[in-house]
């Protein structure tokens, strides 16, 4: 079981017929390759990124986008590869904008879990942090937090 899982999450997701890859590629197709984005073929960039929290119904700064960049294990900010696409959303089980909306809300609700919300803390550093550096800068370190502690940032900061 991975941490990130409850055991009941896990045998939901066992008895779940696979995902649809021909779903999982149109959905990709939607938000990938936009013209203004700068990132290469194949890639969601920021804008593609923007059209897809927006059809997820999500702002940027809600804590579900660092589960989804966490899950689908993006190696960029702002940015999923086709690979990182397709890896993650199988594991999810997830093929369809409904689905995926639900399950960020599921896991959403499992970091009271400790070690949930251990791993997502340690992705969400390695994920703000540039490759040359060793930390977080005090800005982008407190950016972080205020989305991660959401339920308490008014308490923090």
């Amino acid at each position: 079981m991975h941490i990130f899982q409850s055991p009941r999450m896990v045998q939901q997701q066992q008895q779940q017929p696979p995902v649809d890859k021909y779903k999982l590629e149109k959905m990709f197709s939607a938000y990938a390759n936009d013209p203004r984005d700068d990132v290469g073929s194949g890639r969601i960039g920021p804008n593609g990124m923007l059209r897809l929290l927006n059809d997820l119904q999500l702002d940027p700064t809600d804590r579900r986008v660092l589960i989804l960049a966490c899950k689908l294990k993006a190696q960029t900010q702002c940015e999923f590869s086709w690979e990182e696409w397709q890896q993650g959303l199988s594991a999810l089980r997830v093929d369809s904008l409904d689905k995926l909306r639900e399950r960020l809300q599921e896991l959403d609700a499992e970091l009271s879990e400790p070690a949930a919300f251990r791993e997502l803390y340690s992705f969400t550093f390695l994920y703000g942090k540039l490759s040359s550096q060793r930390n977080l800068d005090l800005e982008t370190a407190l950016a972080y937090w205020k989305i991660l502690f959401k339920d308490k940032a008014s308490l923090v900061f």
